[in-house]
């Protein structure tokens, strides 16, 4: 009908500003425009009215449905109950046919009703498959109340042999994460003058150094997938593409005495700061606390798997010249400079360790927020031994090679996840 009127209008702003012989006609078009303009949200409002009118006439439509498949049940027709369920309320005469469209958009609370009475049919005529399947969407309804409590209009004894629990949840997640390198091998393509390597090691970024340097802060960005085997265990991974950073700082010094008098030196300080990104796949087995309440703290544990797509190196260089005459010292202005450069190819394409965590999360009504914090402990050298010499710039120009080193990593992330819920049989008890 809206449709209908728009079109109206449209065909009369055309004729309304036509050249020819609307010139008679153009009031007549005018008038029409204008009524169906201010008429138009009237249509809305009655369109509106006549989808509530649809809706309350499916509402009562099954309401008599459910009547009709209680008084069943009382009568002792049970198999004329699940009939009577699949020509009303799915698509095609099977158990495991879809549900109508009309059905879908009913009630919840009607739905529950009808869901409790095949429910206890099915238990009657021994047949706990099918019970489980329409308890299962029962509980997923009724996923806020006390079901021990409500588990009684379904049956009067062993009111503990289900509970209720999410069985899948798919959401996104994101967040932050530092990186701290561990270095397992040193390698300089200088030699020490004094017969030691301390001067030739590379000074390390630790964790706290975030806080003096925020640039150190990366970030991840992804999804994350929670499959339930109880209410308290579930299986986790939370991939995404995740942005770690890391630097580390190399001073040189280099002395001369060209006689008695003069002395001179230059300190080099080389700050070398890496961002590389990957895409990681964590795989953990979740232990949910409090599975009632909806503050659920957790643990996790498990590992992670990361491939490396990009990676890229920020040198910055600063020189600190000084000469020393008659045994005074004085300082001079140096140069500076920077460069970026594209190490992808001589990183590992691999990053791989363990992790552990902890988390809680937050349920309201079919959603779950979820804040956790993991500690990754990397296992495997994050760089490639075979290229490692490979970059002439990096290695000639800068003097830069890379250290044996694996990354260890503290993960923060934030999460939202749709859940669906499924009716868990204790162990020990059956239908």
């Amino acid at each position: 009908m809206i449709v209908f009127s728009k079109i109206i209008i449209a065909f009369g702003l055309v004729a309304n500003v036509s050249k020819h012989w609307l010139q008679v006609r153009s009031f007549s078009f005018f008038f029409i425009f204008i009524v169906l303009f201010f008429s138009n949200p009237c249509l809305s409002v009655l369109y509106a009215q006549e989808e509530d009118s649809k809706q309350t006439i499916s509402n009562n439509k099954y309401k008599q449905i459910a009547s009709n498949l209680e008084k069943l049940y009382a009568n002792g027709e049970l198999e004329e109950v699940i009939v009577v369920f699949r020509q009303s309320c799915l698509e095609s005469d099977n158990d495991l046919a879809k549900e109508r469209k009309e059905f879908k958009r009913i009630k919840n609370e009607l739905k529950a009703n009808i869901y409790s009475i095949l429910c206890r049919a099915c238990v009657s005529l021994d047949r706990p498959q099918l019970a489980d399947r329409f308890l299962g969407k029962l509980f997923a309804i009724r996923a806020d109340e006390d079901f021990q409590e409500y588990w009684q209009t379904i049956r009067e004894t062993r009111s503990y042999d289900y509970y209720v629990a999410p069985r899948f949840q798919i959401g996104l997640s994101s967040g932050a994460n530092i990186a701290s390198p561990s270095p397992q091998e040193f390698f300089s393509i200088f030699n020490a003058t004094n017969n030691t390597s301390a001067n030739l090691t590379s000074e390390y970024n630790k964790f706290g150094t975030v806080f003096q340097q925020p640039q150190m802060l990366g970030f991840r960005i992804g999804g994350q997938v929670v499959y339930g085997f109880t209410k308290n265990i579930s299986l986790t991974t939370l991939f995404s593409t995740s942005s770690l950073r890391f630097s580390y700082t190399d001073n040189a010094y280099w002395a001369d005495s060209p006689n008695s008098f003069v002395k001179l030196f230059i300190r080099t300080e080389r700050k070398s700061f890496h961002i590389v990104n990957y895409f990681d796949i964590p795989l953990l087995l979740r232990y949910q606390f409090l599975p009632k309440r909806n503050f659920k703290p957790y643990l996790l544990a498990g590992g992670f798997y990361g491939r490396t797509f990009t990676a890229s190196k920020q040198v910055n260089i600063q020189e600190f010249p000084a000469f020393e005459l008659n045994g005074v010292r004085t300082d001079l202005l140096g140069n500076a400079s920077n460069a970026r450069l594209d190490i992808s190819d001589l990183m590992s394409a691999n990053n791989y360790g363990l992790m552990a965590g902890i988390g809680t999360s937050y349920a309201y009504q079919y959603f779950r927020f979820s804040f956790s914090a993991t500690y990754r402990y990397g296992i495997n050298n994050i760089i490639n031994p075979a290229t490692r010499y490979n970059n002439q710039e990096l290695v000639y120009g800068y003097h830069d090679v890379f250290d044996n080193i694996s990354l260890n990593q503290l993960n923060f992330q934030f999460g939202i996840a749709y859940i669906t819920y499924k009716a868990f049989k204790k162990r020990g008890n059956s239908l």
